[in-house]
């Protein structure tokens, strides 16, 4: 009796640990479709004023390596921010039980960078990710003198005042072509 209620136990386990496997297999395959891909883009997209745009992801977490190829920021206007022919960077996974994103190799392949301000000083690349009603409240737009400035903001809680307890580390970055451009 007590072997075969082992035998139940190990065959269980052992269905278990094959369908893990399975699904793992499955999540790996699906993040690299293209159908996936675009509904990931389609997400962003939805909650940023701008867009990310590529034509390929590629992520291979075993190895600790994202590609990713064709890569556009734009404004919300549509105007091209930032283009990059290709990206790939190799991270350490054993430096994440460290608390550490070690980049072993980043490499950066064409990168077209147009920054630019508007008039109130503002970068267009923030104008990519943030909208622009998602101003602090409290602060009045010095370009908008007709608004009625907002009444204190009631206290919060005191910011932390420790430093950050995950590092970022670059060991090696290439940077091949491409060029760097901002208007004022």
């Amino acid at each position: 009796m007590i072997k075969k209620i082992v035998a139940y136990i190990i065959a269980a386990s052992g269905i278990l640990v094959g369908l893990a496997i399975l699904l793992t297999a499955g999540a790996l395959v699906l993040i690299n479709t293209a159908i996936v891909q675009r509904a990931v883009m389609d997400r962003v997209n939805s909650v940023i004023p701008g867009s990310l745009e590529w034509r390929l992801l590629k992520i291979e977490p075993f190895k600790g390596r994202i590609a990713i190829d064709d890569f556009h920021i734009n404004d919300p206007d549509g105007a091209p921010i930032v283009s990059v022919d290709r990206v790939l960077v190799e991270i350490n996974l054993a430096g994440l039980l460290q608390r550490e994103l070690r980049m072993d190799v980043a490499r950066i392949e064409k990168p077209r960078i147009l920054l630019a301000t508007n008039s109130r000083g503002d970068l267009n690349i923030a104008a990519a990710f943030i909208a622009p009603d998602a101003d602090a409240p409290g602060i009045p737009d010095p370009a908008d003198h007709d608004s009625e400035p907002e009444s204190e903001p009631t206290p919060g809680p005191e910011p932390d005042s420790s430093p950050p307890s995950f590092n970022i580390r670059i060991n090696a970055l290439d940077l091949t072509g491409g060029y760097f451009q901002f208007q004022t």
